[in-house]
């Protein structure tokens, strides 16, 4: 048996949507370079390396007309991915086992995606990986491929090889986790900062992943980890006809973090290739996220600007304020990628009240400037210009807190009287995910009482939800509050829960983790 499908038997490596992959995204940041946009409505799309399918049965359940194939090597994870459709109602995905050396399809696909394969195999299957991606690639598609990359990946094999050092390859899976991980996190606190490796261990053992026992297992512990330089990775895509276009994260499109000194260096280099190695090597670059294209239809690689956005639409990627005061004064924190960003800009606060007032749906481009002057005007500020307005839309893309598209981003079906989990959640949920996929293709992270609810939402009636719910806490069934809150529980308190329940509802209906039940509202009408 292959050793790479035979670890992925011994531990398998749960899927999750990956927003980068999302055909809307990728096609609106092509736009923004004059690449290639392929449809996103009835597109065609292929995964190869799906393992258990959801990033792909996310996408189909999420796009319209979606037409997607996945395919993986592991029997097993194809199994997985078959019954998650099933049970989530998703038919527009299909399923096959196949090995990348022998895996032949003659149909083209608008989207090709290959996430975390290409560095985790060997030479000879990466050639066949590239020249699947080649022949199934439509003439002006999108092909995402992301991969391990030097020299920054260099530090990450410091890690790599001293877990491998204190494993042993024939234990148990979940054993040699426990145990690289125990001793990375002892070498990260013995080790001191001034020892180079010292630093090492502190910035990548003390890392959340290496609580993700599937990620230890498979990219720290893995036979094959093999990184390539930006060059290498070009000159293979070369040799199948393929040609790099950009990275599919709005931040490497401008490089926002660059020193004006770097910059002006690497300005002087006519070549993107050449400026995209040298950042490499200026910031220890350790993983790429690549769009490749057919190279008869590569750019002319524009500037990205007003024009550029004019066709596209804008999203945040999770809700903002209900209230937010866009006086210079005063500023504005919000949740922009892992992290919290602060914002003091009128006109910048100003696209985000806009943008969070109709959440989680997306805005035309085109409409913020107009809209934003009116909302400026009752604060006397000066009117702002497409050009200032795109510069704010990059900077915010640039720091996570949105998301450009080539398609606008729907609502997901509010809740109602009878609300229902959405149903790949739902799944997830029922087989202990931490993390659950909600409508908008993101992984969304709960609390005890949102999993409660989701549990309870099945189409009953939503004063049912919030009764069960409510007397769920007052029984202690879950931790909410404490014993001397709950020891006299008062009708001021479960009037208070009531209403905590009933926002905990709206608020999962928003991040698109719920929705209506149809059949209830059929049954009234009736």
């Amino acid at each position: 048996m292959n050793p790479t499908l035979e670890r992925y038997r011994q531990l398998s490596y749960p899927g999750r949507p990956y927003l980068f992959t999302h055909p809307a995204r990728l096609s609106g940041l092509s736009a923004l370079i004059g690449g290639p946009v392929p449809p996103v409505e009835n597109a065609r799309i292929l995964e190869l390396g799906c393992g258990d399918g959801v990033n792909l049965i996310s996408l189909a359940a999420h796009i319209p007309g979606v037409t997607a194939l996945g395919v993986d090597g592991a029997p097993g994870a194809i199994e997985t991915a078959q019954e998650i459709a099933a049970a989530t109602g998703v038919t527009s995905v299909e399923f096959v086992t196949a090995d990348m050396s022998d895996f032949h399809y003659e149909d083209a696909f608008d989207y090709v995606i290959a996430h975390g394969v290409y560095s985790w195999v060997s030479a000879d299957i990466r050639e066949a990986l590239m020249k699947t991606i080649s022949r199934t690639l439509a003439p002006d598609g999108l092909a995402y491929i992301s991969y391990n990359i030097t020299p920054g990946w260099h530090l990450r094999r410091v890690v790599r090889d001293s877990m491998l050092f204190m494993t042993a390859p024939d234990d148990e899976p979940r054993h040699q986790v426990k145990t690289a991980a125990r001793f990375a996190h002892d070498m990260a606190e013995l080790l001191p900062e001034n020892v180079m490796h010292g630093r090492v261990f502190k910035a990548y053992a003390e890392s959340a992943a290496l609580s993700d026992a599937p990620f230890v297992f498979h990219d720290y512990l893995a036979p094959e980890n093999n990184p390539v330089s930006f060059q290498d990775f070009n000159e293979q895509c070369a040799r199948h006809g393929l040609t790099w276009l950009m990275e599919s994260a709005a931040s490497d499109v401008r490089h926002p973090d660059l020193t004006d000194n770097l910059r002006l260096l690497i300005q002087h280099e006519s070549s993107a290739m050449t400026r995209e190695t040298l950042i490499d090597h200026a910031y220890g670059r350790d993983f790429r996220r690549s769009l490749v294209v057919h190279t008869k239809s590569s750019c002319a690689r524009i500037e990205p600007n007003a024009d550029a956005l004019e066709p596209l639409h804008v999203a945040l990627r999770a809700p903002a304020p209900d209230t937010i005061d866009i006086r210079e004064d005063v500023p504005l924190e919000l949740v922009a990628g892992r992290d919290k960003q602060t914002f003091v800009r009128t006109h910048t606060k100003g696209v985000v009240a806009l943008l969070g007032a109709c959440f989680p749906a997306s805005r035309p481009f085109s409409s913020l400037p107009l809209l934003i002057g009116d909302l400026c005007d009752a604060y006397a500020t000066e009117p702002i210009d497409r050009e200032v307005m795109a510069d704010i839309i990059l900077s915010l893309a640039e720091s996570e807190a949105l998301d450009i598209l080539s398609e606008p981003r729907r609502e997901p079906t509010p809740c109602y009287s009878h609300p229902r989990a959405y149903r790949l959640a739902a799944h997830e949920l029922r087989r202990g995910r931490e993390q659950l996929t909600n409508r908008l293709h993101m992984s969304v992270s709960l609390d005890d009482l949102d999993r409660l609810i989701l549990l309870l939402s099945d189409g009953r009636a939503r004063q049912d939800i919030v009764d069960r719910a409510v007397e769920a806490i007052l029984k202690r069934e879950i931790d909410l509050l404490d014993d001397d809150i709950l020891a006299n529980p008062s009708e001021t308190l479960k009037t208070k829960l009531i209403s905590l329940v009933h926002k905990r509802i709206d608020r999962l209906g928003q991040i698109g983790l719920m929705e209506d039940d149809p059949n209830a509202h059929q049954e009234t009408e009736e």
